[in-house]
């Protein structure tokens, strides 16, 4: 019965919540770890793939708007260089006969709605293949007097003016305008799936072109910049422009996106395949175990020894049936010469006692608990000399070395004693060291009293009891 005040013994783990306790924490660690690896991973090449993609996408851009503007200065510094329009500006008095038909079947390569007009050297208009208007109040009209290429970026206009050569001097202008739709259809600038814009002086948007892709609500004033990524390239040539492309960030980290709904399904369906696996192994390694321990349970319910468990399961619960099958065999003979020493022992009718060799009882058998009145365990806690009056360990010797007994006194429980004959000998152990002494104690009670019986009849008379001659004449 448990003692008073100590709490029940605690309940052993079950296997399954402790091999979980034990591996999920590092496992979730892991998982986790390496979905967080991944997804950076995945993120880092989405946005170095975008902003190469952009950068590269950007430079294209404006080179292909360096290409359309310089082919279109070139086409319009050749139409300058034409000896109609060289003539046109002395023959002041027959030019209207053909030029006004010349300016009518004037194209530009790419610039169909482009708006060409002829200017002398103070920027008056002379002829045009449309509306046209003076541009004598322009501050650009010097520079191109001056023999240089002008080109005027707007929002809504971009005019293009170069000078018209007569004897090596400048004396008017050829001025190309492209007016809104028409510039933008002019640079024809799109993208499958980014925002193009084109910048010039002072940070003004010239010219912006939407994808399909859901960017076009830029168009609205939703032109936040933390919500896109984009990327810029100067113009070649044309150092007050330059090209942007950008895309919304929701669209253009949409994969990435995407891979990290990916990687939290395969982290939750691995997790759930990890708990799954360590469930069913716990499941299928319980269940040998339990087979097991009943096995185990059987031996102590046969009562005995002979029991065997039979093997089954893996390699290694076969290894445990075998090696627990060898333990009961070696238990069993143990046992068995145990149980026949035991017999034996207990059967010989003489007291004996087994002893160290500083007279502590270790062994005693039932003909010493008979006459004696201790129980075994009591004997067990005495000492040889202290039940055995006049045993000394000289004594002992004298009776030793003669290979004789000696006459003692055994002491009882009771307190009575009972006279018997001792033998000693010595069981050595290795080294030829005494290690245990083996006491006999034969009771010689009856013959002590036989002894004094016959020496009454030596001196007494059998019928009188009156002292007998014998006695009268060693008296005498």
């Amino acid at each position: 019965m448990p003692a008073m005040g100590m709490g029940k013994a605690a309940k052993p783990a079950r296997l399954l919540p402790g091999v979980l306790l034990r591996v999920l924490p590092f496992t979730v660690l892991v998982l986790l770890s390496i979905w967080l690896l991944a997804s950076n991973e995945a993120t880092r090449t989405v946005s170095d793939q975008l902003e190469q993609g952009l950068e590269n996408e950007a430079n294209e851009i404006a080179k292909a708007t360096s290409a359309k503007l310089t082919s279109t200065i070139d086409a319009l510094t050749s139409l300058a260089g034409n000896d109609f329009i060289i003539n046109a500006l002395v023959d002041v008095e027959d030019r209207h006969n053909y030029l006004p038909t010349f300016f009518r079947t004037l194209r530009l390569p790419g610039t169909f709605d482009a708006r060409v007009t002829l200017t002398d050297y103070r920027g008056r208009r002379i002829e045009s293949n449309g509306p046209g208007r003076s541009y004598k109040d322009e501050p650009w009209v010097e520079k191109v007097m001056a023999g240089e290429n002008v080109i005027v970026f707007s929002r809504d206009v971009l005019l293009i003016a170069v000078p018209v050569w007569q004897f090596q001097q400048p004396d008017g202008a050829m001025v190309m305008e492209l007016f809104s739709v028409s510039f933008w259809s002019f640079l024809d600038l799109f993208s499958a799936s980014h925002v193009v814009e084109v910048w010039g002086r002072d940070n003004e948007r010239l010219h912006i072109a939407f994808d399909r892709s859901g960017n076009s609500d830029l168009s609205s004033g939703n032109d936040d910049a933390a919500e896109w990524v984009r990327a810029e390239a100067a113009v070649p040539d044309f150092p007050n422009l330059r090209s942007t492309v950008r895309q919304r960030e929701a669209i253009a980290f949409a994969p990435a996106k995407r891979l990290h709904r990916f990687l939290v399904v395969a982290l939750f369906f691995s997790f759930s395949a990890i708990v799954a696996g360590i469930a069913a192994t716990a499941y299928f390694a319980t269940k040998p175990l339990g087979r097991f321990v009943a096995e185990i349970d059987k031996v102590g319910e046969a009562g005995g020894l002979g029991y065997r468990i039979a093997s089954f399961g893996s390699a290694e619960f076969h290894g445990l049936s075998q090696s627990l099958n060898q333990m009961l065999e070696t238990l069993q003979s143990t046992t068995t010469s145990r149980n026949y020493f035991n017999g034996v022992f207990n059967s010989i009718s003489e007291i004996l006692i087994v002893t160290d060799t500083e007279g502590l009882i270790h062994l005693a058998n039932w003909a010493a608990t008979d006459a004696t009145g201790w129980s075994i365990d009591e004997l067990k806690q005495r000492n040889v000399f202290s039940i055995v009056q006049g045993l000394t360990e000289c004594g002992e010797d004298t009776a030793q070395n003669r290979e004789g007994t000696m006459e003692v006194a055994l002491t009882t429980a009771r307190g009575s004693s009972i006279p018997v004959q001792v033998s000693v000998s010595h069981l050595a152990a290795d080294a030829g060291k005494a290690a245990r002494k083996v006491y006999v104690f034969v009771d010689i009670t009856e013959r002590k009293r036989a002894q004094e019986e016959l020496a009454a009849l030596a001196q007494f008379d059998i019928l009188t009891g009156i002292a007998n001659r014998s006695l009268f004449q060693r008296k005498h």
